[in-house]
């Protein structure tokens, strides 16, 4: 096969960068787990979303006639908070990490204010009896007791749903930076399980019904069988998320494990769509990197009206002799294209003239309806008679004889071929370039928040609301870092800029 154009196209985003919210950049040296946790509790989105339903919660407690509470609800949300920044699983950690002797505990009680006894010194005994006696450092620190009565002033969907708004708000904060606009441009899919120890439903596929209804604990989770890979099975969620090629979030779902990625993948697209896309540059054209598991005609379209282009590929890249040999078979298919004798398809969707010369991508700028120009063409010298334009999403795959030809203007998306005439075909260099990205930026994002934030662990979760608290609480904490990486890093660079104008 003869290459042809495969250099970059112009308009598409290049380069990687740099995870912003890594604890171990010199810049965000001395940002310890109290300064993090601050860091949220003093931000604009906050203050807006999460303080007054606090303030609510505090009036709520403050009965009269009764001992005013020695803690908070602002610090007890706090301590809440600062246990998904040190990524600790339960609240006996917590505890016994703030009633720590080390500089890091040191500051974080300082920071929020749980370095002094409350109660004028007394500590509750059995059935509340007080007793007097030596200040010890676990008298600043509330009680599991304290933290649980508080916990049951919130609603656990209402909390859910605030956590989420304070998500969004901090991402919008955020888009306030051009460096995160324009790493905003390159994307990448993937799905991780959020597994819990306790069982899920498990439905009989013929009848419906549920078979093991004795047994269901979790009853919002999924399950999910072993023949869905080693990696995809158990009882939970499924955690789908677009991330940056700098690993930060900006838009993710969470179905349950059984469920379709393919399907889940259109309103996922369309969240971003509705809640990143307007802040920038609608001129931009982005694009999206996934494995084959997300391909589908409508996950296409939706990648579409975002304003990106897809990179989906028919097969895998792993290396083994399997996949090896299913892609060159792949490679090797030709299939007529209707009205360009001479000019074939293959299966991975690379248009070909019976000389072996490919047909080169090209990408441009949205021109109608905010979808950006997707389209292949080419020309051939060694006999073939007519050069060949192949516009993405023009085309679907007929019977009878075996070929693609144009889809009328009637026809509905889920019949049009998307990845005929996209040219991030699997042999393309740069489309290989973005998936190896890809596959390094989503195990970078997926081992820090397994390894670092224990939220992909398998855990206790009994009801889809503890998981979104989770999620939301660690993707809003990951932005603030970032945000503040760059305000350090703007610092440092700032007298080096002046000296050299």
């Amino acid at each position: 096969m003869r290459p042809a154009r495969l250099r970059p196209s112009k308009h598409l985003p290049q380069g990687s960068g740099e995870v912003p919210y890594a604890l171990s950049r010199d810049e965000l040296r001395g940002f310890g787990f109290g300064q993090i946790t601050v860091a949220l509790i003093q931000s604009t989105p906050w203050q807006t979303v999460i303080a007054p339903r606090l303030d609510a919660i505090q009036l709520k407690r403050e009965r009269a006639g009764k001992e005013k509470p020695w803690y908070s609800a602002h610090e007890l949300e706090a301590i809440c908070l600062l246990q998904r920044v040190a990524g600790l699983t339960s609240y006996q950690a917590t505890r016994d990490f703030l009633a720590g002797d080390t500089i890091a505990a040191d500051e974080a009680r300082r920071l929020l204010k749980l370095d002094r006894t409350r109660g004028n010194g007394r500590r509750r005994g059995r059935r509340g009896e007080f007793s007097s006696g030596p200040t010890q450092q676990f008298d600043g620190v509330p009680s599991k007791a304290t933290m649980t009565r508080f916990l049951r002033c919130w609603d656990e969907v209402e909390r859910a749903d605030l956590y989420e708004q304070l998500f969004e708000a901090t991402l919008q904060e955020h888009l306030e930076f051009p460096e995160f606009q324009e790493e905003c441009l390159t994307l990448y899919g993937d799905g991780s399980p959020m597994l819990t120890h306790y069982t899920a439903p498990i439905f009989d596929p013929k009848s419906g019904k549920i078979v093991n209804a004795k047994k269901v604990t979790a009853p919002e989770a999924g399950y999910a069988g072993y023949e869905r890979g080693p990696d995809k099975c158990g009882d939970g969620w499924n955690l789908l998320a677009l991330v940056t090629r700098t690993s930060l979030p900006t838009a993710y779902e969470l179905p349950k494990i059984h469920d379709s990625e393919r399907v889940e993948f259109v309103p996922l697209v369309n969240l971003f769509a509705t809640k990143v896309r307007p802040m920038l540059d609608p001129e931009r054209v982005g694009i999206i990197t996934t494995d084959g598991a997300f391909h589908s005609p409508l996950g296409r379209e939706a990648v579409r009206d975002a304003g990106y282009v897809e990179n989906i590929h028919l097969c895998s890249h792993a290396d083994t002799e399997e996949t090896n040999r299913r892609a060159e078979a792949m490679s090797g298919r030709r299939i007529p294209i209707d009205g360009y004798p001479g000019w074939f398809a293959n299966d991975h969707r690379e248009v070909i003239c019976a000389h072996g010369r490919r047909a080169a991508k090209v990408i441009e700028p949205p021109k109608r309806n905010g979808r950006p120009v997707v389209r292949v063409e080419g020309s051939c010298l060694d006999g073939c008679t007519r050069s060949i334009s192949i516009e993405s999403g023009t085309w679907r795959r007929a019977q009878n004889p075996t070929q693609f030809v144009r889809c009328a203007p009637h026809e509905p998306a889920d019949r049009r071929d998307w990845a005929l005439g996209n040219g991030l075909t699997f042999n393309d260099p740069e489309a290989s370039s973005h998936g190896k990205m890809r596959f390094g930026r989503n195990e970078g994002f997926h081992g820090a928040m397994a390894s670092r934030y224990k939220l992909l662990e398998k855990r206790w979760f009994r009801r889809r609301g503890q998981v979104r608290i989770e999620v939301a609480m660690v993707f809003s904490i990951v932005h603030v870092i970032a945000m503040e990486y760059r305000r350090r890093l703007s610092e440092a660079e700032g007298p080096t800029l002046q000296l050299a104008a």
